[in-house]
């Protein structure tokens, strides 16, 4: 906020002012989110175009970043899972089918558990499309090791297709593969469930229609799940989108209305309200600190007057432009508001009354020196400013109420002596 800006990070003092600045970052948070009628609109157009499985290209990009991380999180889960569940069989496969124990140790361990490991570590190392692509062909070295251990025996046909299924189920509903990883895999999974019909020669026609049509029929309810689960989670994406996007709003309207609230609309700069919660806090910290707090109570000299003579409407331009000469000549060292009227106060942190004495006499010379705008054919109009001066450090027994009162007090002294001066004098 203006000079004071540097100070304001470093005593609680200035908390408002901290929070104003904050509630204009929130506007500037919600200006890096896609605004909120781009979003209804992408949202609308992907809910019309039902077979739609892309965005935009920049929300596209923005979508597959946000998805990348989770889904190769999810990806090691479940594959590790998977591929936990598939070792297990390993010591079933000779009491309940009838398999070579050796084969299958070979088959599981050796070559499907190796190859699927290499998967979810090289999934890692890739993003988009080529991450999508690894994930969806993941399960293969599973499928075509189930394949292969029944292969030749023409009693465990049946039991090799349920096996190719219950993979196959599990990677489109469990793993979640992509669409596109989905597409390309499944030709791969058909054309090995191809060959291992026909090396399985004992089977009738009748039989091997039967076969090729359940596992094709699995493919396809695999894929139509891919798109569906893939669909639903790009509709997710974009209404949770639209709720970022309505709380951004949200919050840059409520960050305007905390800033409103307490900044006075003629100067731009703090307001009573907000004074008062700064005192609050500066007091606290003066008193843990033991610290002392001075405070610049200034009022306008002859305002009223001024006003009949040159117009309310001018009055109000040398309010502005008053306030902005006052904070920038205390600049860090002060918190400046607009107390009603034409009366102004500054909060000043650590200042013992010798020095914010010695501030007031320079703000007194500031305010003399101020240009203002000429005024109906008047030139060189100036305005002058009484400051009364209150500082002392916080103890029991005494509050915030007093250094008011006391600031106030010399206000009116400094009126009585003359007006444009400071009370008590250097």
């Amino acid at each position: 906020m203006g000079a004071s800006g540097g100070i304001f990070r470093k005593n609680p003092v200035f908390e408002v002012e901290a929070r104003l600045i904050l509630a204009d970052a929130g506007g500037m948070r919600a200006a890096t989110l896609p605004p909120l009628p781009r979003v209804e609109e992408l949202l609308k157009a992907f809910q019309e175009q039902s077979l739609s499985l892309r965005f935009q290209p920049d929300v596209e990009e923005s979508y597959q970043q946000m998805r990348s991380g989770p889904r190769l999180k999810s990806f090691r889960l479940t594959g590790l899972t998977g591929l936990f569940l598939y070792d297990l069989f390993l010591f079933l496969d000779s009491p309940l089918f009838g398999l070579d124990f050796g084969r299958s140790l070979v088959v599981r361990l050796g070559l499907v558990t190796p190859l699927a490991l290499l998967t979810i570590a090289a999934a890692g190392l890739v993003r988009g499309f080529w991450q999508e692509l690894l994930i969806g062909f993941s399960m293969l070295p599973a499928a075509a090791g189930l394949l292969f251990l029944y292969q030749g025996t023409p009693s465990l046909v049946g039991i090799g297709q349920t096996a190719l299924i219950i993979v196959l189920m599990y990677s489109s509903g469990v793993i979640r593969p992509g669409f596109r990883g989905s597409a390309l895999a499944l030709p791969v999974w058909l054309a090995g469930d191809s060959i291992f019909l026909a090396w399985n020669g004992e089977l009738s026609g009748s039989q091997s229609v039967q076969a090729v049509s359940l596992v094709w029929t699995a493919a396809g309810i695999a894929l139509m799940t891919s798109f569906w689960l893939e669909r639903h989670e790009r509709s997710g994406y974009l209404l949770q989108m639209r709720n970022d996007a309505q709380n951004a709003a949200l919050n840059a309207i409520n960050g305007e209305l905390v800033r409103l609230s307490m900044v006075d609309p003629l100067t731009g700069i703090p307001n009573r309200r907000a004074f008062d919660a700064a005192l609050k806090a500066a007091w606290s910290c003066a008193a843990t600190l033991r610290q002392p707090l001075a405070i610049l109570m200034m009022d306008l000299d002859e305002f009223e007057r001024f006003n009949e003579l040159h117009g309310r409407p001018y009055g109000d331009t040398v309010l502005f432009h008053v306030a902005r000469r006052l904070r920038d000549c205390l600049g860090d060292a002060a918190m400046v508001a607009r107390y009603g009227g034409e009366e102004f106060i500054a909060l000043m942190p650590e200042m013992d009354l010798a020095r914010a004495v010695e501030r007031a006499s320079q703000v007194c010379q500031c305010v003399r020196a101020t240009s203002l705008p000429p005024s109906a054919g008047h030139y060189g109009v100036t305005v002058t400013i009484s400051i009364g001066v209150a500082s002392l450090i916080p103890e029991a027994g005494l509050s915030a109420v007093e250094l008011l009162r006391t600031a106030d007090a010399n206000l009116y002294q400094a009126k009585y002596l003359g007006r444009n001066r400071v009370f008590p004098a250097a």
